[in-house]
């Protein structure tokens, strides 16, 4: 009987030794590696002295209504992109009176001169020239005669491979007209400007 309770004795102790002596701090590790993918972005807004809205600019031109003759428009752009290529397309409308596409009074957009890009810190990348050719005569959204030109890319000479100034677009127009109804002719200068994606 003795010997008995002994025994048990003895077992429950090992017992209670086993447990206390595994009792520690458990831990695991794991991580990850975590990269980020700066996606091309751009912006571009108008520069203009009067603002008609923050994403359309107003240009006034002053046209003598005798004579016909060749004006030039000249519009200033501000480009934003973290890449330092850009490529320019330019759209512009003929100018209608009273800016209605109906109206049988228009002064057309030179065709035989195309739109020039003057940017302040980039150069073309494949052709020095900095004039474009009109590539096709397309329908503007309101239904307006418009010319899109040609696409052309820069490259940005500022630093950290970053683009960030203004762009001058020139286009002319050019009546043939002897006499120009007097009044307010309307239309419209776009510049697109693309960057390839990743």
């Amino acid at each position: 009987m003795t010997k008995g309770l002994t025994v048990l004795a003895i077992g429950v102790i090992g017992l209670a030794a086993y447990t206390h002596g595994d009792l520690r701090t458990i831990s695991h590790q794991a991580q990850v590696h975590l990269t980020a993918n700066v996606i091309p972005n751009i912006s571009v807004q108008v520069i203009s002295t009067n603002i008609a809205s923050p994403d359309e600019g107003r240009v006034t031109l002053e046209i003598n209504g005798l004579g016909g003759g060749i004006v030039e428009a000249e519009v200033l752009f501000h480009v934003i992109a973290n890449v330092e290529r850009i490529k320019f397309t330019v759209l512009a409308t003929d100018l209608y009176r009273d800016e209605d596409p109906a109206s049988s009074w228009r002064i057309p957009v030179r065709t035989s001169q195309g739109p020039t890009i003057e940017a302040s810190y980039a150069q073309p990348t494949q052709d020095s020239s900095k004039s474009l050719d009109w590539a096709q005569n397309i329908t503007y959204s309101n239904g307006m005669n418009a010319w899109q030109s040609h696409s052309r890319e820069y490259a940005s000479s500022q630093p950290k491979g970053t683009f960030n100034q203004n762009i001058s677009v020139k286009v002319e127009y050019e009546s043939t007209e002897p006499t120009i109804p007097r009044g307010t002719y309307g239309g419209f200068i776009k510049l697109v400007c693309e960057v390839e994606p990743l």
